[in-house]
């Protein structure tokens, strides 16, 4: 039995069942080998024990490298032929005329936006120095994290999905800062189950002392990359040295965009 395995058992933890045998071109989460965590002691524990302190950013990146929200931008209100107009048939819809410099006039005029990421269902990768760590909260006060598990093929850079944003251009400001700890925001039963799903089929154990809502890796830099959950989307947030979000100018934008702002795109 590895280490990873005496910590589920010691902890009774969740798991999906999954062996990191990944059988199709596309990452599916029931054969990710992750633990579910549900507690906030236990994610404590956890992500002392799997090595996270300490480590030197890299990278950051994102199963199937597709971004669709960036603060209160979709990433459908940059290009033509993304948003429908109206009640469309799926064979034959027709999409609100798209006009790039009345966009560029809204983008001027909303100034700044936050460095979030929303509606994100797959994990992210956190490259560093010491290996790579997969992350997903995706589900009300259950965090899924492991080390070198998915392979690189599901995260490397994907030229075909050119209408969503970069997220290794949005998070390389982190590249050489370190994790020095952790912090874990807690909730009670009654508000962690309102949010909760179930998905994968997995259930919230409502005799646990306490519940995850938010948890944060702290930066030497005085930064942290906090984690929450939206039903079953994660939410990631970068925060600065004032615990304020990162702000990025809507004028700079088409910087994180892997296709030009107004192109045609598939």
């Amino acid at each position: 039995m590895d280490k990873i395995e005496q910590f589920i058992r010691e902890y009774n933890l969740q798991t999906l069942g999954g062996s990191n045998h990944f059988k199709a071109n596309e990452f599916e989460g029931t054969e990710w080998s992750a633990p579910v965590i549900q507690q906030p002691d236990h994610l404590q524990k956890y992500i002392e024990f799997i090595g996270l302190i300490g480590v030197e950013i890299k990278e950051i990146a994102i199963v199937e490298d597709y971004v669709d929200d960036l603060g209160d931008i979709s990433i459908c209100s940059l290009y033509p032929n993304r948003i429908t107009d109206g009640d469309n048939s799926a064979r034959n819809p027709i999409y609100e005329i798209f006009d790039y410099n009345k966009t560029l006039e809204w983008l001027r005029q909303m100034k700044y936006i936050n460095l979030t990421l929303s509606n994100i269902w797959h994990p992210v990768i956190l490259i560093s120095n010491q290996g790579s760590f997969e992350i997903d909260y995706s589900e009300s006060s259950s965090v899924r994290i492991s080390k070198d598990c998915i392979p690189p093929r599901f995260y490397q850079r994907n030229p075909d999905a050119s209408a969503s944003y970069d997220i290794r251009r949005l998070f390389a400001c982190l590249k050489g800062d370190i994790i020095t700890d952790c912090s874990i925001k807690e909730q009670t039963f009654d508000e962690a189950d309102f949010d909760f799903t179930g998905s994968y089929g997995i259930y919230l154990d409502e005799n646990a002392s306490s519940y995850i809502h938010e948890f944060s890796l702290l930066l030497k830099s005085g930064r942290r990359l906090s984690f929450s959950s939206d039903f079953d989307w994660s939410v990631i947030t970068l925060f600065d040295n004032e615990g304020i979000p990162v702000k990025i100018p809507t004028k700079q934008i088409h910087r994180y965009l892997k296709a030009p702002l107004g192109a045609k795109v598939e």
